[in-house]
């Protein structure tokens, strides 16, 4: 008689060993990663003719502009026979401590990944004349 009650004290502990082995057994696997998101696609910022020529060619108020999200690398490529560059600037001059200053010879690029959303002055130092906006959100 003994053994009946084994047998059966055995069997009620079948269904709680097999769930212990799948809960163990999920419990083993590589944790699922939070997706990151991805990095805005770059942005290119051609000069031509000694101006900034934004995709699109979209301007504000007449000067040449371009909206980007944080995390956008903007380059710009020199496409002059005469060197340029892409320069922060603040109220129509080169900023002091620039965040970019980008020396940009005949057929060459620079790049910048704007990090902080805000509106970006750009000119070009020799030429004071060519400015644009870069305006990151």
């Amino acid at each position: 008689m003994a053994s009946g009650k084994r047998m059966a004290r055995l069997r009620a502990g079948i269904p709680i060993a097999m769930f212990l082995v799948v809960v163990a057994g999920s419990c083993t696997g590589t944790p699922s990663a939070t997706p990151t998101p991805s990095a805005p696609p770059p942005a290119t910022v051609v000069l031509e003719e000694s101006a900034f020529v934004p995709p699109g060619g979209a301007a504000i108020d007449g000067v040449p502009a371009l909206t980007v999200p944080v995390g956008t690398t903007v380059t710009w490529t020199n496409q002059d026979a005469i060197d340029h560059t892409a320069t922060e600037y603040l109220n129509g001059f080169s900023k002091p401590d620039a965040r970019f200053d980008l020396e940009l010879t005949p057929e060459t690029s620079g790049s910048y990944t704007f990090t902080e959303a805000g509106t970006y002055e750009v000119g070009c130092v020799p030429h004071p004349a060519m400015q644009m906006l870069v305006i990151v959100e």
